[in-house]
């Protein structure tokens, strides 16, 4: 199955890269962005691998750890929707009270 990557999450990828090349070298960063590709790649074959947060970030979200990140999800009916690519270090009740 394939997966959908939202505006948000591309957004996130973005800041990712931006973050990474800035504070790292091109390989480190290529590295962490492939854990997170390839956990896009998990998904797309095992959409209820994750972890249901409907207690915590919303009805029907899921997360999937890829890496110091989190992918936070929703499976569908044609594969997963990447909606957020999360560093593990961050307030996610936070950003997702105004999100998703």
């Amino acid at each position: 199955m394939a997966h959908e990557i939202s505006e948000a999450a591309r957004q996130d990828l973005d800041e990712i890269w931006d973050f990474l090349h800035s504070h790292f070298n091109d390989v480190s960063a290529r590295k962490i962005l492939g854990e997170i590709e390839q956990a896009f790649l998990v998904l797309g074959r095992f959409p209820l691998a994750g972890r249901t947060r409907d207690h915590d970030l919303g009805k029907g979200l899921r997360s999937f750890a890829a890496g110091d990140h989190i992918v936070i999800y929703r499976a569908g009916p044609m594969g997963p929707t990447i909606l957020r690519m999360i560093h593990g270090s961050r307030d996610m009740d936070r950003i997702f009270s105004n999100d998703v």
